[in-house]
């Protein structure tokens, strides 16, 4: 979660107070759910096990948010576990998708949206541009883009990652995901190394 956690506050601290204001004139509660919450696993021995716990909670909360949905994207694919945990996750959450290759990220996705028609239409996607990558040191711009990533895995994420925001910006198989993403632009605080400008970010997704 460190490549959105600006954004994430920024949800957090100014758009979702905003729209309970909102909802609360109609008489409606608004709960957020963030995918960086409650996931404990320091009492957990096993990396089998962690990577299990992780991957049932991420995608226990995504039914519960359910029917609306918001997924950043940016630059990065993010974590690909060993095929064998997720096939045993898969199968206890009852995920009956294609698996293999995918990261953590791909996943929720792909479960909480993309094999689900009825769930395209309300759930909203919004695509970070490029930070100035080629400004920040080496270590710290690994952990926004795959380009910049020295994992044995990375040309195989960037790959997978192209294939993944294609799917999401809608093709003539999946009609109802046309129109439901949106870029947005994000400053760079070189001196303390944080995303930062995200106003207009704020009130794309307060609006839209």
């Amino acid at each position: 979660f460190k490549d959105f956690g600006a954004e994430r506050s920024h949800l957090q601290n100014f758009v979702f107070p905003e729209l309970m204001e909102r909802l609360q004139e109609r008489m409606h509660h608004l709960e957020p759910i963030d995918l960086r919450w409650g996931i404990e696993t320091k009492s957990v021995a096993e990396d089998n096990a962690k990577e299990m716990l992780i991957l049932k909670v991420c995608c226990s909360e995504i039914k519960r948010s359910q029917p609306f949905l918001i997924a950043l994207v940016g630059d990065r694919y993010g974590w690909i576990p060993p095929l064998e945990r997720v096939k045993q996750a898969a199968l206890e959450i009852n995920y009956k998708g294609d698996i293999e290759n995918k990261s953590i990220t791909a996943l929720e996705i792909e479960y909480g949206v993309l094999n689900d028609k009825n769930q395209k239409k309300r759930s909203r996607f919004y695509f970070r541009e490029a930070l100035p990558y080629a400004e920040m040191p080496p270590e710290v711009a690994a952990i926004y883009s795959d380009e910049y990533s020295k994992e044995e895995n990375a040309a195989n994420a960037i790959d997978q990652h192209k294939k993944l925001k294609n799917r999401i910006q809608g093709t003539k198989e999946s009609p109802e995901l046309v129109g439901r993403w949106r870029t947005y632009k994000a400053d760079w605080d070189a001196t303390n190394n944080k995303v930062t400008g995200l106003d207009e970010f704020g009130k794309m997704v307060l609006e839209y």
